[in-house]
């Protein structure tokens, strides 16, 4: 039976259920329940202080919750005739006739609020999760990968989604960081060359990371087709966790020849031993687990490359000027960073993480990563 979630205890039931489709997940990391839960606070989520609508809905059998979802408005999609609403939070159980129930009752909300087109899985803006995986079920995840049953992309497709956009996240071990470190020489002897400069993030404090890191991105993620704008008070508390995840002797910004800010590199620490000891929970004993695992590294992830438009052309303006041959800002700094994490001997493997196909780094690694991890945005068109 579908419900409308309209009480406090429905909202926690939507939570609740978050953390416990999240357990049966193949090689996934365990939700936390506090994190549902501000999801869905229309006072600590950013996304409803900006004008954002949801209604969300259940589907329970027995009393247990077997199916979630989330109709989602997001104001920056709803401005021109091509009016776009998203389907998110989605959680079921292998049974396609409550997927249909779901993504009816929120494609119908949809429909009579004005939307046109439906994208999904998308949780309110692309600062929070969104895409489905469809390829890499059985490796090892980490913190901020789309993670979910084979089974949903299916269902998607069933109903009538059809893929927008795809993304990839390749994987690197020891060996394969040596061989891209190799293929990319040139590349990054020209970025030395021409006189670029890497800034270590070591002597960065907070905020001043927070802040550099704000504006890079927010520009540099603006040719994202899911891109909405974040003002950079949301962006600190959103992220505020994030500085102390990166690994900052494998991270670095860019300057240019002329020592302008150019972009960022940014490697995050494996942390998902230390989240899935948490279990769910966020309570004292959860959190000494999260401090007692949270060096076990196996894997860095390479989650946040970007460089500023102009810088990009400028660079491949100078490198054929001067050699001949385009400097390519995103091959040569991947290359720098491969070089640093390769140094630091505390990882096994590497992934380049979320890369949207066709964006600047993918073709760097062709013939070198051991393996791939495969994602999907999807469209319903009414």
């Amino acid at each position: 039976m579908i419900i409308k979630v309209n009480t406090p205890e429905d909202r926690k039931a939507f939570a609740k259920a978050g953390v416990s489709f999240s357990r049966t997940y193949p090689n996934s990391i365990i939700r936390l329940l506090n994190a549902e839960l501000i999801q869905i606070d229309k006072v600590k989520n950013f996304f409803y202080k900006n004008g954002g609508i949801t209604e969300l809905f259940l589907v329970k059998k027995n009393n247990e919750v077997i199916g979630r979802i989330a109709a989602i408005i997001n104001p920056a999609f709803m401005k021109n005739d091509n009016r776009i609403g998203f389907v998110g939070l989605f959680d079921c159980a292998n049974d396609y006739s409550v997927a249909e129930e779901l993504l009816s009752s929120a494609v119908n909300w949809l429909k009579i609020n004005g939307c046109n087109e439906i994208w999904g899985p998308f949780d309110f803006s692309m600062w929070h999760n969104y895409r489905l995986m469809t390829e890499g079920y059985e490796t090892y995840p980490y913190v901020g990968e789309p993670r979910n049953p084979k089974y949903y992309p299916v269902f998607f497709e069933k109903y009538g989604f059809s893929v927008l956009n795809t993304w990839e996240t390749q994987c690197y071990s020891k060996k394969d960081l040596e061989l891209y470190i190799a293929k990319n020489k040139q590349q990054s002897e020209m970025y030395d060359a021409l006189g670029y400069t890497l800034e270590t993030l070591n002597n960065k404090n907070k905020n001043n990371l927070m802040h550099l890191t704000y504006s890079v991105i927010s520009e540099a993620y603006k040719v994202f087709p899911a891109f909405s704008e974040i003002s950079e008070d949301d962006f600190m508390e959103h992220y505020k966790r994030m500085p102390d995840i990166i690994d900052r002797d494998c991270s670095f910004f860019l300057r240019n020849p002329e020592g302008k800010f150019a972009g960022l590199i940014l490697v995050m620490k494996d942390l998902f031993p230390a989240v899935q000891a948490m279990n769910g929970k966020t309570n004292l004993w959860a959190k000494l687990k999260f401090l007692k695992n949270k060096n076990r590294s196996v894997m860095a992830t390479f989650t946040q490359g970007a460089s500023l438009p102009f810088f990009i052309r400028e660079a491949a303006v100078l490198g054929k000027r001067n050699t001949g041959i385009p400097l390519t800002l995103a091959g040569a700094v991947t290359c720098k960073s491969f070089e640093k994490i390769l140094e630091s001997n505390r990882y096994e493997h590497v992934v380049l993480s979320l890369m949207r196909h066709g964006g600047p780094v993918n073709n760097h690694g062709v013939g070198i990563f051991s393996s791939r991890r495969s994602y999907a945005l999807y469209r319903l068109k009414s």
